[in-house]
């Protein structure tokens, strides 16, 4: 089988059609399937030398304090304290070189949890060249653009997707939230890393979600909060904001007991009766250019003409500093903290 779907680039779409109906199911598979849909090769990076670290101020400070805290939710590494004090130290590097090497890039809080992903599957050397190509390929807009202009129309779709499929749970997440989900920044800025403590059910969704479209994250984020559909719209009006909170901040718990290829199958049936055309993605620009599996993305492009450009956006991201603390005091869910350069503090805490 191995063969078969590994038999160079030709074979991208069958790997990527597996990934979405099954899944990479073990280690060795999947290490093999996420470097092809990355555009990883290993044997031309497994010898470089790519530890540097010129990083200080707040982002520097930043990353300690999340990799200080890290680890602590995943189940992997509850009975392991030598083995998590190695993965952090290798977390120290991956992230201070990642951000060394692409300075245009600003960290935001849960980025960390994205490169012990990557620091698990692959180790210390192979997970820092994953890390780095997801931050180029996958979430590249939401390092180097203000999170309002990435991820407010990313959880607007959700709520579209939302009414067009449920608009009874629809009207009760409206309710709840005015206009978007804000529960779900941290499944749109993490791909769930920040949120499930089970290594093998986030490797799941990182194998759907890396193996389809870039427009995925929406249907699977609707897809999730339909999964709660009957104790949702059977909240009491007179707390529903306070119990949709609650469901969502517990959703590491009934994730286990959801039947994942019954969800993802569900994700593909929403995907089809919602097509993304519908969704009018195509007229988004920043959305349209997130292509995942697209090695060439980016890459032809010089460091110091992309960071030239970014820094003619440096000025705009400013602008959310005032929306993201007002925010904050709105919302104040999922204990999720999202930060920017200058640091902005955390947005949403528990």
């Amino acid at each position: 089988t191995w063969g078969v779907l590994f038999n160079g680039q030709k074979n991208l779409e069958e790997v990527r059609r597996f990934g979405r109906e099954h899944g990479f199911l073990e280690t060795r598979l999947r290490q093999k399937a996420w470097c092809l849909l990355l555009g990883l090769d290993v044997r031309k990076v497994e010898k470089e030398n790519w530890v540097q670290d010129s990083l200080d101020g707040v982002i520097r400070d930043q990353i300690i304090k999340d990799v200080l805290r890290s680890l602590n939710t995943l189940s992997l590494f509850e009975h392991s304290p030598e083995y998590t004090d190695k993965h952090r130290n290798d977390l120290y590097d991956i992230l201070f070189s990642l951000f060394s090497r692409q300075r245009y890039m600003t960290y935001y809080q849960g980025y960390h949890d994205i490169s012990t992903i990557c620091l698990t599957l692959f180790g210390r050397n192979i997970g820092f060249f994953a890390a780095e190509k997801l931050s180029l390929l996958v979430f590249h807009d939401y390092l180097t653009c203000p999170f309002s202009d990435v991820v407010n129309p990313i959880m607007q779709k959700v709520s579209d997707v939302l009414l067009e499929a449920d608009p009874e749970v629809a009207e009760v997440i409206r309710e709840c939230y005015d206009v978007m989900p804000f529960f779900t920044i941290p499944w749109i800025l993490t791909w769930f890393s920040h949120n499930f403590s089970d290594i093998e059910r986030i490797f799941d969704f990182w194998d759907f979600l890396l193996s389809s479209p870039p427009s995925t994250i929406i249907y699977i984020c609707a897809a999730l909060i339909l999964e709660f559909r009957e104790t949702i719209v059977g909240i009491r009006a007179d707390d529903r904001l306070g119990e949709v909170q609650t469901l969502f901040q517990s959703v590491d718990e009934k994730i286990l007991q959801i039947e994942m290829p019954e969800f993802f199958a569900n994700v593909r049936r929403l995907s089809e009766i919602i097509p993304v055309e519908r969704l009018q993605l195509h007229e988004d620009e920043r959305l349209k250019r997130l292509v995942i599996c697209q090695p060439q993305f980016l890459m032809d492009r010089k460091s110091e003409e992309v960071e030239h450009k970014h820094k003619a956006k440096h000025s705009a991201r400013q602008g959310i500093i005032k929306f993201a603390y007002n925010a904050a005091r709105i919302v104040a869910t999922v204990g999720f903290a999202v930060v920017s350069q200058p640091f902005i503090g955390e947005l949403f805490v528990s």
